[in-house]
């Protein structure tokens, strides 16, 4: 087996299998989130790059979701509020041309 780390941008014709991929994966309640139901279009078209496949040949054996954070000061004071935060930051972010550093 030869493993390869390919970025959803590199192969966007598998995004339905990836997300069949991720839905099997993630627990019930995160299917029903409001934020990822919100944002989670948006920040798959923003952010392809950041949204990795293991793949064996033409197989998805994992996927990563991941999206890109500026945030300056004290990682000890990140808000409570956590994944949800994140990802809506992420996209408000790049709507607003704000790039992380």
């Amino acid at each position: 087996m030869k493993y390869k780390i390919i970025t959803l941008a590199e192969r966007f014709d598998l995004f339905e299998t990836q997300d069949e991929v991720s839905e099997e994966a993630w627990s019930e309640f995160m299917l029903h989130d409001p934020i990822a139901h919100k944002y989670w279009g948006r920040f798959i078209d923003a952010f392809k790059e950041f949204q990795l496949m293991l793949m064996d040949g033409d197989e998805i054996l994992a996927v990563i979701n991941s999206v890109p954070l500026s945030f300056e000061g004290d990682l000890n004071n990140l808000p409570d509020e956590g994944w949800d935060w994140g990802v809506q930051k992420s996209v408000d972010d790049f709507d607003s041309g704000i790039r992380p550093k």
